[in-house]
């Protein structure tokens, strides 16, 4: 059996960019061919570009997700998709060409910004957005858009009002 050789991240992030709109729960895209779903869509991709799915022996513990340690037995150039479960984020945890281990959440949106849960920003996160209106996808990380003490601010703020 062959491998292909796995490309860097910048590689598949232009992979990415490339891709049309794609709705997170059904297909949008209008080609007849396609993926159900963005996350769908964005696994395709990886696979394109030499990822392979990775599945851990031991689940995810989702209080681990800072602490890279958990997925070290993770191989280069692997994806897990869904870590922690479907309704949690991220989407995916790549294992890059150079080691590092990147969270990856998909987000789409009929307007021009993403919406987010009550999880909110994750500054270390990389979201890859998909417009419905101007039918393209970009790339951006958590930390662009959000401080962290903004963040710290709207956890602080949730947890009052809890």
């Amino acid at each position: 059996m062959t491998t292909s050789p796995v490309a860097p991240l910048s590689h598949v992030f232009s992979g990415f960019l490339e891709m049309p709109y794609y709705k997170n729960a059904a297909l949008a895209s209008g080609a007849l061919h396609t993926n159900a779903n963005h996350e769908d869509a964005l696994k395709v991709v990886l696979i394109s570009y030499g990822y392979v799915m990775w599945k851990p022996e031991k689940a995810f513990k989702k209080k681990n997700v800072d602490h890279p340690i958990f997925a070290e037995d993770m191989p280069v150039g692997s994806f897990v998709e869904q870590p922690f479960g479907s309704q949690s984020s991220p989407d995916f945890f790549i294992k890059t060409t150079n080691n590092k281990l990147v969270a990856l959440e998909a987000k789409s949106s009929a307007g021009v910004t993403p919406l987010y849960n009550s999880g909110g920003v994750k500054s270390n996160y990389f979201y890859v957005f998909s417009s419905q209106k101007t039918n393209q996808t970009t790339i951006f990380k958590g930390c662009d858009i959000i401080a962290d003490a903004q963040h710290q601010l709207i956890i602080e703020y949730i947890a009052d009002e809890k």
